[in-house]
């Protein structure tokens, strides 16, 4: 687990998931013109953006904590491995809808996707059966 510290005010409390940015090095980041489109450092291909579940929220909107599986060649382990306590992340979002509820539920995904159905059990009701 990993914990995001900044401004995130405009996540409400079922804010599900959010874009991890990083592109072609320790450059600029994205950021929107007058217009708000983004403008992409290097052209929109070079950045990496995959989803990742926010497993929990500050509810003061001060951080948010993410579950990041690490695995050999995965493009984010080896980002992680270079960034240090305190440097600048990009991110987009928030994104995503609240799972809804059922009498019976199931869910099902690889070790990539145990954030979001961890997070998907923890919000169900106390009555709720099911696999996961």
């Amino acid at each position: 687990m990993i914990r995001l510290t900044g401004d995130f005010s405009r996540f409400s409390p079922d804010a599900m998931h959010f874009r991890l940015l990083y592109g072609p090095g320790a450059g600029d980041l994205p950021q929107c013109d007058e217009t708000g489109t983004t403008i992409w450092p290097g052209g929109i291909d070079v950045w990496h953006r995959p989803p990742y579940t926010v497993r929990a929220i500050d509810p003061e909107g001060d951080w948010i904590d993410v579950d990041i599986f690490i695995h050999d060649g995965g493009r984010v382990t080896d980002w992680l491995a270079r960034t240090q306590v305190g440097d600048n992340v990009a991110l987009s979002g928030p994104g995503g809808k609240t799972p809804q509820s059922a009498p019976r539920v199931a869910y099902l995904g690889d070790e990539t996707a145990l954030p979001v159905v961890a997070r998907a059990l923890e919000r169900l009701p106390q009555d709720a059966r099911g696999v996961a």
